[in-house]
């Protein structure tokens, strides 16, 4: 129907019973082919646009099959939405509504997030996510564009989808208090990264959630929990972080995979900065005393959400099987998403086996 390269440059839309190609950004450079279905047969329209015919009939069982994927994924991410904003989020983003440097925020709230470094978007979960190199000489994230008020809170949680491209040590989200103007190093109320269990030498990268109150930038302070299995690579993660009352959970894929108590607060007078896919070492990197410490993640992050409440363990279960509903459907891992390329003599058969 319509080959969806890896950094999202082009999708498919159903548009009365046809499939056709659209190009999302400027870069045709990046479109291989497309094929718009007539009357049971292909037509193959290349780069500049021409239609060429092949006479290889293309069945309606094969045709029905692929429409309703692509169909199922505007759905999905609608569903998923949904329930997101349900919760009343404090912060959505779904890194979908973006100009220029601003990522646009999927609610009514007025914290917008502003890229800064080397993003991409690419590939996500729904749509486009945010795509990171996870290198430090081109290491880029996205950082609330104002702070956020997290006085007098009496809970709150982190959420997103991540998907790794290999292992190693990276930041997902954080909050922190950021002063650039004194160049002071920021301080962490929390965070989620892919990271060292100190219990475990070596091996792949497990996924960390650290609360710190007072907040600190030094990593022995806090209450740190770990999660029980290392982190996949190249598979979409459901990961959520909640702080309620003298407890700490960290909930991987809908499970609740660790628990601990911490009588630490969880307000702080100081305002908050979200900053997504770098410490916040990034965002003045003069202050760094090493590149350790700026934790680059390498991969995907997507529908991000922090809320001043805790989720509830049937929100958060919720929310992962609505996205793994459609992540289940596709091609878990593959450059493409949804994929058929009727060829002059024979199908891709590969691609063929999206359910498997």
């Amino acid at each position: 129907l319509v080959e969806i390269t890896p950094d999202g440059s082009t999708q498919a839309v159903v548009l009365s019973g046809e499939v056709e190609l659209r190009e999302l950004h400027e870069s045709p450079n990046q479109i291989t082919s497309g094929v718009r279905l007539t009357e049971g047969w292909s037509s193959r329209v290349d780069q500049r646009g021409r239609i060429q015919q092949e006479a290889k009939p293309v069945t309606a069982e094969l045709a029905a099959r692929y429409v309703t994927s692509i169909d199922k994924a505007a759905h999905a991410d609608s569903a998923y939405r949904r329930l997101v904003l349900a919760s009343d989020p404090l912060v959505y983003w779904g890194f979908d509504e973006r100009k220029n440097t601003t990522v646009n925020l999927a609610g009514q709230n007025a914290w917008h997030g502003k890229a800064f470094g080397q993003t991409e978007h690419g590939q996500g979960l729904f749509g486009a996510g945010l795509k990171l190199t996870g290198e430090i000489k081109s290491m880029g994230g996205v950082m609330s564009a104002t702070p956020l008020n997290f006085d007098k809170l009496e809970a709150y949680t982190l959420e997103a989808w991540y998907r790794a491209d290999r292992s190693h040590i990276g930041r997902v989200l954080s909050l922190d208090a950021v002063d650039p103007a004194a160049q002071l190093p920021p301080k962490t109320l929390s965070m989620v990264e892919l990271s060292d269990d100190p219990r475990v030498s070596g091996g792949d990268k497990v996924i960390r959630y650290v609360h710190r109150n007072p907040i600190s930038s030094f990593r022995g302070e806090g209450k740190d929990i770990f999660s029980d299995k290392p982190s996949p690579i190249g598979q979409w993660v459901h990961v959520v972080a909640v702080k309620v009352g003298d407890t700490l959970c960290l909930y991987v894929n809908g499970e609740m995979v660790q628990e601990s108590k911490d009588d630490q607060p969880i307000s702080t007078k100081r305002p908050m900065t979200l900053c997504v896919g770098v410490s916040a070492y990034a965002i003045t990197p003069d202050i760094a005393s090493n590149t350790s410490e700026f934790r680059p993640f390498a991969g995907t992050i997507d529908e991000l959400a922090v809320y001043d409440s805790a989720l509830s363990e049937q929100t958060i279960q919720a929310h992962h099987r609505s996205g793994r509903s459609f992540i289940s459907g596709s091609i878990e891992g593959s450059t493409h998403s949804v994929v058929v390329i009727p060829q002059r003599n024979n199908f891709s058969s590969p691609l063929l086996n999206s359910e498997d």
